[in-house]
């Protein structure tokens, strides 16, 4: 070849670009081998410092140098992440909390052990006694740093691990009123956390913890509650030697994806323990409790070998009493680890990553009790790419103990199963099982059940087809497995939808009689068949709140047939009078167009009749509004508006109101009537008694807020008594003073 100086450049890039590919060949994943499942974790881990944990429940211990379990085993937390040689790349944050909040450490990446000792002193600076519980400002920190630089994507996954002894104190000699407050600061936050999609893992540290508690009666307690409604997981760790590793271990399981283990008892005596490691295994990640930090650890192969720092696929990561291994493509068969001292040891091991994995679509984290369980998951890879399983089974564990094999389906890339009986409560197990491309494909589900309310579809009804344009939906409010009258101190919303693919949900609110029964119309756009979504949202007074979902499937044909409009009645006006010719002779009486003339009379004064009952028994307004000491009467059959333009009926002048801003309506029946009220524009709500809504069925003695303008109501009628007179609102479609299209004007803007 050539010397030219081009031809020496051009062999030193080549040389340099061989050099890159040799680097990348020796760098990249074996072939065959695609990136891990295990997602990109952002997790921020929340610790409670307030007095009563410094002084009572997990103080310091000079003699040992413990400075805590809980900062024991959150080192231990940032070590097992951070051994994890699965490809992923995780971030931990800490927030510490008492009477304030604060962010101990930010996100940061925990792949290097430099950067874990960065997070464990960060943590040991801000270990300090900071008085009293604060729930909301601790909560409030950590979203707040999961927004500003949490990572989004197809494999990031956002989490909060957040353990306390207590419940919301701010000062000593809380009230109830005080407390009430504080837990609904707490779940304004945990709402806001669920439409984030971000998980949180509750840890009631001590028994004062994970007591019940008297305001909650769907759940638990507190910490249950935001576990459940944001799909983490809820702790109870009796011990905190014991119970706190068991925790941490399971939420990384849960955030990996993996099935939970059965982990072996703590060690009290020296001891060697053995674990039997499967083939096609990605890695083994040891961890091991010490009581006492001059025990040392050792790991034995299956060979017989000892692992130790420095050997091929092995992370080693230690703090004062823990030590983290992570062993890459172990070797199966079976592994000993020896202490020389008492302590605990638990394992999470990870296949191989060309394997799929379950992803449960439903049911949630809580279920009611005595609903069947609708059970839908989806098998997907490293890509999110669905997989079909032919021998995929389930197996679900009741609370009792007893186990079932419940038959599951493939239905396209869904597999569907179905539990009719659950009517015990507690902690129900899906247990799924398969293979694929020669590797174990497991899962396990916790589903909480418990008491709460759920409802039953009546309408529509299996293999029936309903006009697109009007889909009655009709559902039985349900406690356990009886029907159930709402609750007046409860709020109960109930919204259902006609999911179209691709498109935007035709959706309608749900009315509900005291008898517990919904009734409502959707409107849809175009005949199919579509999902069809109906979401209860019951919040009770103490603040408590649960949401069911209840799914079928509809069939949609054409529009419906136009209703006959009603013939308003006659008007009388005055006139001349006018002469009738006489009788043709010989005729034999009136003529064929005084016959005509005669039964057209009668069909008008019939027609006439039927629409003047059929105005007769629609309900009517009664009562009074009371709006900065004007008094406002309520009455006639139809609605009356609410806003700034003075054309409304109820003329409120204020911040923040619309022109037209609300609708008030009579419903139900002439002999049973209530009053709705409905915000004209649903970005524009409007509050009763405190609480924002779109729309409501007022009671007497409601105030309604509007803008800043305050109205009370008085006088209002009592509503439906029984379940025999429902107005209409269990068979007919349009009742609740809602006429068909054509009738008189019920769209809010009438007068």
């Amino acid at each position: 070849m050539s010397n030219h100086p081009a031809c020496r450049s051009l062999r030193r890039c080549l040389l340099a670009g061989l050099m890159v590919l040799l680097l990348v060949a020796l760098t990249a994943p074996a072939s065959g081998q695609s990136r891990s499942y295990i997602p990109d974790l952002d997790i921020v881990l929340v610790i409670d410092e307030s007095g009563s944990l410094w002084e009572l429940n997990d103080p310091p211990d000079s003699n040992t140098g413990n400075p805590g379990w809980r900062i024991v085993m959150a080192n231990m937390f940032g070590d097992l992440l951070g051994v994890d040689q699965s490809g992923a790349q995780h971030r931990l944050a800490i927030v510490t909390f008492g009477t304030e909040a604060k962010l101990a450490q930010p996100l940061t990446a925990i792949q290097n052990q430099r950067s874990r000792d960065e997070i464990k002193q960060s943590l040991a600076k801000a270990h300090t006694n900071m008085g009293w519980t604060a729930i909301p400002k601790a909560l409030d920190v950590a979203l707040d740093e999961l927004e500003a630089r949490g990572r989004t994507g197809a494999n990031a996954k956002q989490a909060i691990v957040f353990l306390s002894d207590g419940r919301c104190e701010l000062h000593e000699s809380m009230t109830k009123a005080e407390t009430a407050l504080c837990n609904q600061e707490a779940r304004l936050l945990m709402e806001r956390a669920q439409a984030a999609h971000c998980p949180i893992y509750t840890i009631a540290f001590t028994s004062a913890a994970f007591k019940s508690d008297a305001g909650n009666e769907i759940y638990k307690n507190l910490w249950q509650e935001i576990a459940n409604t944001t799909q983490g997981l809820y702790f109870e760790p009796e011990r905190p030697e014991t119970g706190l590793l068991d925790a941490y271990t399971n939420i990384i399981r849960h955030l990996f994806g993996l099935s939970g283990q059965d982990v072996p008892p703590p060690v009290e005596a020296p001891i060697e323990l053995t674990y039997e490691a499967r083939p096609n295994l990605l890695q083994v990640i040891f961890t091991i409790i010490k009581y006492n930090k001059d025990i040392t650890t050792t790991i034995i192969r299956p060979d017989g070998s000892v692992v130790r720092s420095g050997d091929p696929g092995v992370e080693i990561s230690s703090s004062a009493q823990t030590d983290s291994y992570s062993i890459m493509r172990p070797p199966a068969g079976r592994w000993t680890v020896r202490l020389s001292g008492s302590g605990k040891v638990t394992f999470v091991d990870i296949p191989i990553p060309i394997t799929a994995r379950v992803e449960p679509l439903a049911p949630g984290a809580t279920h009611p009790l005595g609903k069947p369980m609708d059970i839908v998951a989806r098998v997907v890879d490293a890509e999110m790419v669905p997989q079909q399983l032919s021998d995929l089974t389930l197996v679900i564990k009741a609370p009792g103990g007893a186990t079932v094999a419940v038959p599951i389906a493939r239905d396209g890339e869904f597999y569907r199963a179905r539990l009719e009986d659950t009517s015990a409560r507690g902690t129900y197990v899906l247990t799924y099982n398969g293979e694929h491309k020669g590797a174990p494909v497991e899962y396990e589900q916790s589903v909480n059940v418990v008491a709460a309310p759920w409802l039953k579809l009546t309408e529509p009804a299996p293999g029936k087809s309903y006009p697109f344009d009007q889909v009655p939906v009709k559902a039985q409010l349900m406690l356990g497995t009886q029907p159930s009258p709402a609750d007046p101190q409860d709020r109960l919303e109930c919204v259902a939808q006609v999911v179209p693919e691709g498109g935007r949900a035709w959706e309608a609110p749900l009315v509900a009689g005291r008898d517990g029964l919904f009734s409502g119309v959707v409107k849809g756009e175009r005949p199919g068949t579509y999902p069809l979504r109906v979401q209860l949202t019951l919040t009770r007074p103490t603040g408590e709140r649960f949401q069911d979902v209840t799914e079928a499937t509809v069939t949609l044909q054409g529009a419906a047939a136009p209703a006959p409009l009603p013939t308003a009645p006659p008007t009388t006006t005055l006139a001349a009078p006018t002469r009738t010719p006489a009788p043709t002779q010989g005729s034999g009486g009136p003529g064929a167009g005084a016959i005509a003339g005669v039964l057209g009379g009668l069909l008008a004064l019939a027609a006439a009749g039927g629409a003047g009952w059929w105005w007769f028994n629609l309900p009517a307004l009664s009562g009074t509004l009371e709006m900065g000491g004007d008094w406002i009467p309520l009455s006639g059959k139809r609605p009356i508006t609410i806003g700034s333009d003075p054309r409304c009926q109820v003329h409120a002048l204020g911040a923040d109101v619309l022109p037209r801003h609300a609708t008030l309506r009579p419903i139900g029946s002439r002999q049973n009537p209530q009053v709705e009220i409905r915000a004209v524009d649903a970005t524009a709500p409007l509050r009763v008694n405190g609480m924002e809504t779109a729309y409501e069925i007022l009671k007497d003695g409601d105030t309604i807020e509007i803008g800043d303008q305050a109205i009370t109501c008085s006088g209002l009628p009592g509503g439906f008594d029984d379940l025999g007179d429902l107005g209409g609102l269990g068979t007919d479609p349009f009742a609740g003073g809602q006429p068909p299209d054509g009738g008189p004007d019920f769209d809010g803007f009438g007068s």
